[in-house]
């Protein structure tokens, strides 16, 4: 990951901390991140370089109100600040990423921002099979009710 090459690319940036954030275009997004088949926000840690930055797909930027990306930015900064990167995140490490997303902003930002997650990604799931549709809306299900209790 070549972060000046990125910045250069990036429709926006800005730091949270030390961290980069940035918004890119579908091209830029998908060769940044590890994802090659839809495109949600996630951290990227490169342990060889010790480069890490938070990518925003540039629809979601247009669609969604600044308070829910702030949100959606702490979640991953959760990620990294809790030990999560490098690993599958399940329900409890997600879970763990909201709260500490929730304490940076407010409860009700999150839980708008995973409202709004699960609204953008339905659409995406056409093609996944039932057990993986089941699982990620039983996650983000069980995200809501924990951050409602």
């Amino acid at each position: 990951m070549n972060i000046e090459h990125l910045l250069k690319e990036a429709v926006r940036s800005w730091l949270v901390g030390d961290i980069p954030v940035l918004v890119l275009d579908d091209d830029a997004f998908f060769d940044a991140s590890s994802q090659t088949d839809f495109k949600i926000p996630c951290v990227s840690y490169q342990p060889e370089s010790e480069c890490i930055a938070i990518f925003i797909p540039v629809q979601w930027w247009k669609d969604m109100s600044r308070r829910i990306i702030d949100a959606i930015v702490y979640h991953e900064v959760g990620h990294f600040m809790l030990g999560h990167l490098g690993k599958f995140c399940f329900t409890y490490e997600e879970m763990e990423a909201d709260k500490y997303a929730a304490q940076r902003t407010s409860k009700q930002d999150i839980l708008d921002a995973l409202v709004e997650t699960k609204k953008y990604l339905v659409p995406i799931m056409a093609d996944w099979t039932s057990q993986e549709k089941n699982y990620c809306l039983t996650d983000l299900d069980s995200r809501i009710e924990g951050l409602k209790s």
